[in-house]
């Protein structure tokens, strides 16, 4: 499966007066079949003990899911949502990028 060619600038411009836009997150490298998206950990995106908040991570995975999906199908006839998502936080971040590994978009077999 491969993206439709979308430039970086296109992706992160639907960003506008949105969650993403909000929290900083954006799309900082997109290939054929993989997307990387990074968030910055500041004061847009901390709970109150001054570390990453849950919440933040898990829109953060949202939207390159969503993104994700957004690139594979076809937006006059279908919308992308998400459906279930499962975050385990197993360390704390203060400061920096909480960027995405590598998202590659795999062909399953049935």
């Amino acid at each position: 499966m491969k993206f439709k060619d979308v430039s970086l600038s296109e992706i992160n411009s639907r960003n506008s007066s949105t969650l993403m836009q909000s929290l900083g997150i954006e799309c900082a490298e997109i290939g054929t079949d993989f997307l990387v998206l990074k968030m910055p950990v500041d004061e847009r995106t901390i709970q109150p003990m001054g570390i990453l908040h849950g919440g933040a991570s898990a829109a953060l995975i949202e939207t390159v899911g969503s993104m994700g999906s957004t690139l594979l199908i076809d937006l006059n006839t279908q919308t992308p949502v998400g459906l279930e998502l499962n975050c385990n936080h197993i360390g704390s971040v203060k400061s920096g990028f909480l960027v995405t590994d590598i998202y590659q978009i795999k062909k399953h077999k049935r």
